[in-house]
């Protein structure tokens, strides 16, 4: 596949211009995305004048329409959009690091998210990827790890997002949720209740 406008998109997505400004020359990019100097700028040019992408004085930051734009494409796809499990305790390192999280996810997705995730044990493990990714970084002398987040629909009717940590304690027979709200009280869920999960499809 040729290399195009989409892909200077997600290589600063993929190095946190969703997040922050990120300093990048055209000539480091086109080295990434295996094209010339002069068609990278002209893509950058491109994507501004889009509305996609905006120069600050800390570098190329993706807006909310190029947010918008690269969700189309961020999801690879799935033979599985609904997943089907149990609600379970988890190891509560949702409650702990969510916080350090929610500004960037406020960003991403528009909503700030619930203090901990709600833990389902799959019935068939998933073969999830993809995603709106949020890299590593570091806030207030803590390490936290990169995440993806996927969007999805809990329990039927309940807006969240699947969060796939690039370190985690559980295999691909877990999903960890977060949502705006509290998930178990809102749907009135507790350790064992059934529950589904649906992507959200992109469009």
């Amino acid at each position: 596949m040729k290399p195009s406008p989409l892909d200077v998109l997600l290589f600063l997505a993929e190095n946190g211009a969703a997040a922050a400004p990120v300093r990048a020359s055209t000539t480091a990019i086109a080295e990434r995305v295996h094209a010339s100097q002069q068609t990278v700028s002209r893509w950058v040019r491109e994507l501004q004048k889009d509305g996609l992408v905006q120069r600050k004085r800390g570098g190329l930051s993706i807006t909310a329409q190029g947010l918008r734009t690269l969700t189309r494409y961020a999801v690879k796809p799935s033979a599985r959009r609904e997943f089907n499990g149990v609600v379970f305790s988890g190891f509560r390192d949702g409650a702990r690091f969510m916080p350090l999280y929610a500004p960037r996810i406020r960003f991403l997705l528009g909503y700030e998210p619930y203090a901990g995730t709600l833990n389902i044990k799959l019935a068939v493990p998933h073969t999830l990827s993809g995603g709106m990714r949020i890299p590593p970084f570091e806030t207030r002398g803590v390490q936290c790890g990169g995440i993806a987040l996927l969007p999805c629909i809990v329990g039927g009717k309940s807006r969240g997002a699947i969060v796939l940590p690039e370190r985690t304690h559980y295999g691909n027979n877990v999903l960890e949720i977060i949502a705006p709200v509290r998930l178990r009280r809102s749907l009135r869920l507790r350790n064992g209740s059934a529950v589904t999960v649906q992507l959200l499809e992109n469009k």
